[in-house]
C-alpha cells in the first residue's frame, strides 16, 4: 500500500510539473526563435553574406512582426510592423526609455555616467522632459528620412 501511494504522489507531482510548463510557455509574450546556440545565441544567423535587414526580414516573415532573439546573454526584441513600433515608442515610451531613476549598484552607476557624460547623452538620460526633447530632436533631425537618404 506505501509504494502505491509514493507512486500516485510522484505522478500527481510530474503532472502539476508539466501543466505549470505549459502555462509558463503559454505566458512568453513574443515568438521565440529556433536555433539558438548555448553561449552565442542566435549570433551565428546574423552572420554570413546576407545583409542584416534581410536576415531579419526573412525571420519577420517566418516568425512574424515581433519576434526575440538571444545576442549572447543578452535577449533582444525585433519590431518589424509599423504599427507595433509606433506602440512601442508612443504608448510605452516611459518602459521604452533607460530609467535612471532606478537604484543602481555604485560601480554600474559610475560607468553610466562617464559613458554618458553625467547622464546627458540620449539612451542614458532619465525619462523626462530633456528625454522627449532628446528624442524629439533625434526623431526629426538626426533620423529624418532626408537625413536617412545622405
Amino acid at each position: 500500500a506505501g509504494s502505491r501511494g509514493f507512486s500516485s504522489s510522484a505522478r500527481s507531482f510530474l503532472h502539476l510539473q508539466y501543466l505549470a510548463k505549459e502555462e509558463k510557455r503559454s505566458k512568453r509574450p513574443t515568438t521565440r526563435t529556433g536555433g539558438r546556440w548555448p553561449i552565442v545565441g542566435h549570433l551565428g544567423l546574423l552572420t554570413g553574406t546576407t545583409p542584416l535587414y534581410r536576415t531579419l526580414a526573412a525571420l519577420s516573415e517566418k516568425l512574424g512582426p515581433l519576434f526575440s532573439l538571444q545576442l549572447g546573454q543578452r535577449r533582444a526584441i525585433v519590431v518589424s510592423s509599423m504599427d507595433l513600433a509606433k506602440e512601442c515608442f508612443t504608448v510605452n515610451d516611459r518602459s521604452a526609455s533607460l530609467s535612471m531613476t532606478e537604484p543602481l549598484p555604485v560601480a554600474s552607476a559610475r560607468r553610466l555616467e562617464r559613458l554618458g557624460y553625467n547622464r546627458a547623452m540620449f539612451v542614458f538620460s532619465p525619462y523626462g522632459p530633456y528625454f522627449l526633447e532628446l528624442r524629439k530632436i533625434v526623431a526629426n533631425k538626426l533620423l529624418s528620412s532626408q537625413q536617412l537618404r545622405l
